[in-house]
């Protein structure tokens, strides 16, 4: 069997011109000689063009859109497949998802809206969007019919019912940095990036005063998790639990009842990631994982450090008592209670930046794009 790789680069000839011209494009597109011209007026390329064996054409962009000639109704489709980026950082854990990431210097960026079950895809650049100045996004978070995007030192805001975007900055009290954890709270979101922690009016689009920060004596943050009107904030030194009404904070072991850990505590010197599943919060150290039980206020031991090769969690993840653990290099599964444990440590898969597990599939936000696999195969 015959394979066709490509059709290879496009070189532009008078035939080609006269093949093109024949056809019209649909969906808002004007075709320019050797580019296409977007409803909002940006020029995409031509790279290379394939006709098939039934004079179906296709043409390829420098953009990664396709448009597919229909030879009979003599007509140009786009085709949009695929991510606006591949360097995912963030994406909403429900599909249709948002997804966003890092770009490259001097590109205003762009979000993706995805669905792969039903393959549907699209992109928003950020050079179309109104009241948007860069689409580097690091996390999302989703508030009624607002999705906020965490960016750096600021926070995109996106109104679905208005189709309206605007963007939070310094002025508005956004946090120095990028920003990396968003948490909402019924009238309020918690942004933080690594060296700041802000209480933003859902409302007003404002932060509010807090001695959150004045507490944290410029710590660096690893991470929070907002449990009823507690904050769990995890910086390198230290995991303190913030009560969000009365602003009293306390380090994690004045919180419930630490026997099963209490040879630890002394010994516990650095904290990375946390994650609430519901019902316990976990929390990656250098002595292992612990959990604390917002039910029965206990703590105990997860697992030993040694599953992880005392290495620094970026991620940790529970689901259907499975935990997920990320570091700079790999992702391990372990099953809680059972000891097995499975490591993915593939070259493909790069660095991990978020993960959402459904039912027996994996979804990894990575440097290489959104991955994902079958992880029940494994049992």
């Amino acid at each position: 069997m015959e394979i066709e790789w490509s059709s290879g680069p496009m070189k532009y000839s008078n035939s080609v011109d006269d093949v093109l011209m024949d056809y019209t494009v649909m969906d808002g597109w004007l075709l320019n000689l050797n580019s296409f011209i977007s409803p909002k007026g940006k020029n995409v390329y031509i790279s290379t063009i394939y006709s098939s064996d039934n004079n179906t054409i296709w043409v390829g962009t420098d953009a990664g859109i396709i448009f597919q000639g229909d030879p009979y109704m003599k007509s140009f489709y786009p085709i949009k497949y695929g991510l606006s980026n591949t360097d995912v950082q963030t994406f909403i854990h429900s599909f249709p998802s948002w997804l966003g990431g890092r770009n490259y210097p001097d590109d205003e960026g762009s979000l993706s809206l995805v669905d792969p079950y039903n393959a549907y895809f699209d992109w928003y650049e950020g050079e179309f969007l109104i009241n948007v100045n860069h689409l580097d996004i690091y996390e999302n978070c989703t508030v009624n019919n607002e999705y906020w995007f965490g960016g750096v030192s600021s926070i995109i805001v996106y109104d679905s019912k208005r189709d309206f975007w605007r963007t939070l900055d310094a002025s508005k009290g956004i946090p120095y940095g990028q920003i990396r954890f968003l948490e909402p709270d019924t009238n309020f979101i918690w942004a933080a990036s690594n060296y700041e922690i802000e209480k933003i009016n859902i409302k007003t689009k404002r932060s509010e005063s807090t001695g959150l920060n004045k507490s944290l004596s410029n710590s660096y943050i690893n991470d929070i998790s907002l449990i009823n009107n507690y904050l769990w904030v995890s910086t390198e030194y230290k995991l303190l639990c913030y009560n969000t009404d009365s602003e009293v904070i306390v380090p994690f072991d004045y919180v419930g009842n630490t026997n099963s850990i209490k040879d630890r505590i002394d010994v516990i010197t650095k904290f990375y990631a946390v994650f609430y599943d519901g019902i316990k919060l976990y929390v990656a150290t250098n002595q292992g994982i612990i959990a604390y039980n917002n039910v029965n206020s206990t703590w105990e031991l997860i697992t030993e450090s040694t599953i992880y090769n005392n290495k620094v969690v970026k991620i940790i993840y529970v689901y259907n008592k499975q935990l997920f653990i990320v570091t700079d290099n790999s992702l391990i599964r372990l099953k809680m209670n059972k000891g097995f444990y499975k490591k993915y440590d593939y070259q493909f898969i790069g660095t991990i930046n978020d993960i959402f597990v459904e039912n027996n599939h994996v979804w990894l936000a990575t440097n290489n794009g959104l991955i994902q696999f079958k992880w029940k195969k494994d049992l």
